[in-house]
Formats: C-alpha cells, structure tokens, sequence
C-alpha cells in the first residue's frame, strides 16, 4: 500500500462574471464562471456559457469535455449560442480540471480551446505538520536502469493548498552524479495532440545525498510560491551512463482523497490519452510522456503558506 504524508481542502459556491469584451467578438465559447473557480466534490456544478460564429456561417452545435480531453458533451444545439451544463464531479475529479469546449459552425468549421479550469476540492483542508513530501518507496529497492542518453525523470502534482516548493527529492537510491539537475515546471495546458509545453519557474544544481538513506535533495536557489490545484511537474536531469531507479506498474490505480498535502495528479491537462504521474523525456526539456504506469520516485519538498 503507498503512503502519503497529510491532508486535503475547503472550498465555495460558483461566483458569476460578465464574459470579457475580447471573448464576446471571438468566434468560439466563453464562461460565465470565472477560471480558477473552486468546486467541491460531489457536489453539482453549472457552467454557463456562450458561443459565437463567423460573420457568415453561425452555431451548429456545441460541446463540452469534462473528464477527458478527447471526449464531448454536446450542451448545446439547433442554432443555440446561450447554454448552461450541470454536472459533478466525483472523487476520482479531484485536483486540477480542464474543461474544453469544441463550436461547430454550419459550414463545417469548428473553433476548439480551452474553456476554463476549475479547482476539484474534497471541501477540507485539515492541519498539516511540513515540510511535506511523497512519501519513499516501501520494502524492496526499485529496479536500476542506465540509457546512453541524459534523461529527464518527473512527478506531476497538486496541492491542496497554496505554498512553496523549496527542494526536489530522489528517494530511491539515485546517487549523485555529475551533471544532475533538478528543475519545477507549470504546464500549459493545449488542445489535444499539440505538443505539451511548460513554463520553467526554477532550475537546481545542488544536489546533496543522505549517507543514511540514500535520498538526493536539490535545493532550489529561492522557494517558489505555487498556487493550490494547479498542476506543476517537478523532474531531475539523469545524465547518459549514470544509474536511476524506476518500477513500472505502480501508478495503475488512482488513490481517492490521498491524506497528503502533495498529491499526485492523474488527470493530463495536455496529453489526450489520459495519463499516470510518472513522466519521462530528453534530458534538460519538459517531461510528459509515459511508460507503463512507472514510478520514478521523485517529489517535491513542500511548506504551506500559512
């Protein structure tokens, strides 16, 4: 069974806002409910909205995705441009939630983005006791691997509430080696099948290793503030020839309401298959791709704001 180190949050009703002014002359859709809105699990969420056409072809249809970036609902058709779409999202929903919309037009075109992002919570945010972190692999030591090029390893998460990151941590036994950095991202969240990309917000050499434990902490030369469930990747640049520990298989099932502030994100914000927290990619760039539900034992050290 994995272990996870503290707890989840509390949030409110759904506030309204005008659309912008931008949006209203855009052909496309656009929500009332402001981005960023905080939901609660199990608990129903109307998304009111609007979609627009081109001067010369207007609003066939259009549709929402919810849970998957590839999978539509249709919430409004036969001409419509003002629609409303209820639904709730469950436990398996907490965290970070793209919603996408697709406008399809009568000519045949279609306008597709992303809509907003909404905030998945439990409705709780116990006390927590931190620096807090995804708890060390359990029993046996993971498998070791070398490839004959630098490799970037990674975790994607989310917290419960806002703080800082001020370290990566290697719990498996990684060693450190010349040529090892550590780095935090912030994904962009794209239409499906464009390549993912990430704003870097900060970059560590100074890695030191545990003689006890064998854990490698980089500290980050500043802590960085990062914002409650938001999606981050935090990764750390294995170079060529040097052994990392790894073991597929062990993100296959997704843990509801984890009692840890750090917490691992499921749901891909970029990626159209679904995905596991556990990525991988070319050493130095963003991580985002996946193999077999592997676990690379990385986490982001973590302090709550207040």
């Amino acid at each position: 069974m994995r272990k996870w180190l503290v707890p989840l949050a509390a949030m409110a009703l759904l506030p309204l806002m005008a659309p912008p002014a931008a949006a209203q002359s855009a052909v496309g859709a656009w929500s009332d409910l402001p981005s960023g809105t905080e939901v609660v699990a199990g608990q129903p969420v109307t998304i009111t909205g609007h979609s627009r056409g081109t001067a010369t072809s207007g609003v066939k249809f259009t549709e929402l995705s919810l849970h998957h970036p590839t999978s539509f609902v249709v919430v409004a058709g036969a001409g419509e441009t003002d629609w409303s779409h209820t639904f709730t999202p469950g436990a398996a929903d907490v965290g970070p939630m793209v919603i996408r919309y697709r406008v399809n037009l009568d000519d045949g075109g279609q306008a597709a983005d992303v809509l907003l992002h909404l905030k998945v919570t439990t409705g709780q945010t116990p006390p927590v006791a931190c620096p807090c972190a995804l708890a060390a692999h359990d029993g046996e030591e993971p498998p070791a691997y070398w490839e004959t090029v630098d490799r970037e390893l990674g975790l994607r998460f989310f917290t419960d509430r806002p703080g800082y990151v001020s370290a990566v941590r290697v719990s498996a036994g990684a060693g450190v080696h010349p040529g090892m950095q550590a780095r935090l991202w912030e994904p962009i969240p794209v239409r499906p099948y464009l390549t993912p990309e990430a704003f870097l917000l900060a970059r560590s050499t100074q890695a030191s290793e545990d003689p006890a434990t064998g854990v490698v902490t980089f500290t980050l030369p500043a802590p960085v503030l990062i914002d409650s469930y938001t999606e981050y990747t935090v990764s750390y640049t294995v170079p060529a020839g040097a052994l990392y520990r790894a073991k597929a298989g062990v993100w296959t099932e997704q843990e509801e309401n984890p009692a840890a502030p750090v917490m691992p994100q499921f749901h891909f914000s970029y990626d159209p298959h679904g995905g596991t927290p556990g990525v991988f990619g070319a050493g130095g760039q963003f991580p985002h791709q996946v193999y077999d539900a592997s676990h690379y034992w990385v986490t982001p050290v973590f302090t709550p704001s207040a």
